[in-house]
This record gives structure tokens, sequence and C-alpha cells, in this order.
């Protein structure tokens, strides 16, 4: 299991996706400044900045889905930041949990990265 608290627009997550592509089960929770990575998908602008470091994300996170990792996004966090629980429903097939399910999955998991 990972833990993405980074923005990916601060932290370059190519080694993590890797990693979690090629562990069997593996599921990952944006929580924190990660859930900016859940909300840059639904964004109408970004600056141009940030249009390679979210074509480049957007790729390992659909190679990722592929391979089996399953993507959760923590939902008061995302409610934190004014994103709201829309901005993850359906968005790259990335559904919200709230704190009961992320203790769930962390309970679930052997190891959390």
């Amino acid at each position: 299991m990972f833990l993405l608290k980074d923005s990916p627009f601060a932290h370059d997550y190519r080694t993590t996706l890797r990693l979690a592509a090629l562990m069997e089960g593996a599921e990952a929770v944006f929580l924190q400044d990660g859930v900016y990575a859940v909300a840059a998908e639904t964004r109408q602008q970004v600056l141009p900045s940030e249009v390679p470091l979210l074509s480049s994300f957007r790729r390992l996170l659909s190679e990722a889905q592929a391979r089996g990792v399953r993507f959760y996004a923590l939902r008061e966090d995302m409610e934190a930041r004014g994103l709201g629980r829309a901005a993850a429903d359906g968005v790259a097939s990335i559904p919200t949990v709230d704190y009961g399910g992320l203790l769930a999955l962390i309970l679930k998991h052997r190891k959390v990265l």
C-alpha cells in the first residue's frame, strides 16, 4: 500500500507508481496535498509549466491502473482543500474514501509506503 501525500507538481511520482505497478494487489491513497493529483485531472486550465508534469503523471497513473493498481483519494483532504468529492468521483476511476476507509486499507496491507 502506498500513501501519496505530496502534490504531483512538487513531487516526482515516477518511481512510486512504477513500483506499485509491479506489486500484485497494490493500492494507493492520495491524501494531504496528494489529492491535487486527482483534482489536476479535472482542471480546465493548467499553467504552461505544469503541462509536462500533468501529462507524465496521467500516463503513469493510467499505466499503473492498467496493471491493476487501485487508487483512492481521501475525501476529507479533498474537501479541506476546497476540491470537493466531485473532483475525484469518476475521475480516472479514482473513488474517494473517508478516514474509516483509509484505516481499513492500511490494516489490509502488511506494508505501507
